[in-house]
């Protein structure tokens, strides 16, 4: 995302629209592990709490993302007709409400970026309490030399 390349208007819904889908899909994907993990033997590990509730916030981060692509999909600036009784505005009408939107949008996927590198983050603490704290299968029988 941090890479993401466009002009204001129908290329920028082109560009944005499927990372929205995907902070949805991501999202979702976290809400279902922290059902999972809830619902779960886990609980009764100690320390599992922490962990359920880095993965509740998890959801939260990803949502945020979410909400600010979308913030960023409404404040594009899309080309249609006026209503009916309305000029048309011209070139420089257009050039200045692209003008305008550009940091609006700029500023939201931004913002985007900075919820998912915390999701990321949070995504490799969560990874690594997991670990620490889950119990770990006791070897087998030793075998003959």
């Amino acid at each position: 995302m941090r890479s993401i390349s466009y002009t204001p208007g129908t290329d920028a819904l082109r560009h944005i629209g499927p990372l929205f889908l995907q902070a949805q899909d991501l999202t979702a994907t976290v809400l279902v592990r922290l059902n999972a993990r809830d619902n779960s033997p886990y609980t009764t590990i100690a320390g599992s709490r922490t962990s359920l509730e880095l993965l509740a916030n998890i959801v939260s981060l990803s949502s945020l993302a979410a909400t600010d692509l979308a913030h960023a999909v409404a404040v594009n600036p899309y080309e249609g007709a006026p209503f009916v009784g309305y000029p048309a505005d011209g070139e420089a009408g257009r050039t200045a409400r692209h003008a305008e939107a550009i940091p609006k949008m700029n500023e939201h996927l931004d913002d985007a970026v900075h919820q998912l590198d915390l999701c990321a983050i949070g995504c490799h603490y969560l990874a690594h309490e997991i670990a620490a704290i889950s119990p770990q299968p006791s070897p087998g029988p030793a075998e003959p030399a």
